[in-house]
């Protein structure tokens, strides 16, 4: 069973993306099979009636295949998380793709375990942001890269143990160094082919190495699978979008038991780079925010305007 979720007259609906809806309006991230050409992968809002009439209390969150950023969205019922009240409908915008992505690849495909290293690259983007805290909780420590200083400190005040600037270190001394040469037991791997062969020579014996990203392009010019055996490293490849529904039903369930506490209470946390005022009149400020993204300034972002009636926010994950 569906149920539409909308803003509603004088109230706001939060919609989110990360690089993917980047790449989604320049033509480069197709639809999954029967899914929608309409960008955005999550969102907040208000669930309605066939007579789009608002279910009072019924403020929720949820991830979808695409399509958060049409004035309505149809949802399953068993993906929708109904929001605490602690957490304000604009914020949860910025958190089901992102941490329950992050949550899927720390807990559940590497099922990491306390004083575990964890190489997790762009800190400081939405998933590099959720995985830091989740990391800690887990009493693992983290090694983050970014691109720059102001990123580092962010990164630091969010609880990352070490930062790697990539702009100026050398991610494979560094990582060698913080880890006495044993290399790191995780890899979140969003970048790909460009890091291949030093994560070879990063990660740990019997380490496992996530990729769930390609933002250094999606060809290897040259593999050298000489450490796959001996490290019996573990790749696993992942993306949430096209799991089944039965999936992330299961995932959802756990997300809200294990995480969701920790949103509404304050422990984790969910930050704001930058806000900008988009409606339907002046939808041109959605382009202008996401070539923000594109300069690689940001961290993470939230996109809002007082427009009444026609009020759109959007919350765009960083990249490095």
């Amino acid at each position: 069973f569906f149920l539409m979720i909308r803003r509603p007259p004088r109230s706001t609906q939060s919609r989110s993306s990360a690089a993917s809806d980047v790449y989604k309006r320049q033509g480069q991230y197709p639809p999954v099979k029967g899914g929608t050409n309409i960008i955005g992968l999550e969102l907040a809002g208000y669930v309605v009636d066939s007579n789009n009439k608002e279910e009072i209390g019924r403020r929720v969150m949820a991830i979808v295949s695409g399509g958060s950023y049409a004035q309505f969205a149809k949802v399953k019922r068993d993906h929708l998380i109904v929001l605490p009240e602690e957490i304000d409908i604009e914020s949860a915008g910025a958190i089901p793709e992102v941490w329950l992505t992050a949550y899927l690849q720390i807990f559940q495909l590497a099922q990491i375990t306390k004083d575990q290293i964890v190489l997790v690259y762009a800190g400081a983007s939405g998933v590099g942001t959720a995985s830091i805290q989740l990391i800690k909780q887990a009493g693992a420590k983290s090694i983050v890269t970014v691109s720059s200083k102001e990123k580092e400190e962010y990164c630091l005040k969010l609880g990352a143990d070490y930062v790697i600037n990539r702009s100026s270190d050398n991610i494979k001394e560094k990582v060698l160094e913080i880890t006495k040469g044993e290399g790191v037991n995780l890899i979140l791997d969003c970048v790909g082919p460009a890091n291949f062969q030093i994560n070879s020579d990063m990660i740990a014996v019997d380490g496992k190495w996530i990729l769930y990203g390609l933002l250094g392009g999606a060809k290897v010019q040259e593999i050298n699978m000489a450490n796959f055996i001996p490290k019996r490293i573990n790749l696993i490849a992942t993306n949430l979008k096209s799991r089944s529904t039965e999936f992330k039903t299961k995932l959802i369930n756990n997300f809200c038991k294990d995480v969701l506490p920790s949103l509404a209470n304050g422990t984790f946390k969910t930050p704001i780079d930058k806000s900008y005022e988009v409606d339907w009149v002046n939808i041109q400020q959605l382009r202008d925010a996401h070539e923000y993204m594109e300069a690689n300034i940001n961290s993470c972002l939230l996109y809002t305007s007082d427009a009444a009636d026609d009020l759109l926010c959007v919350d765009l994950g960083g990249r490095r």
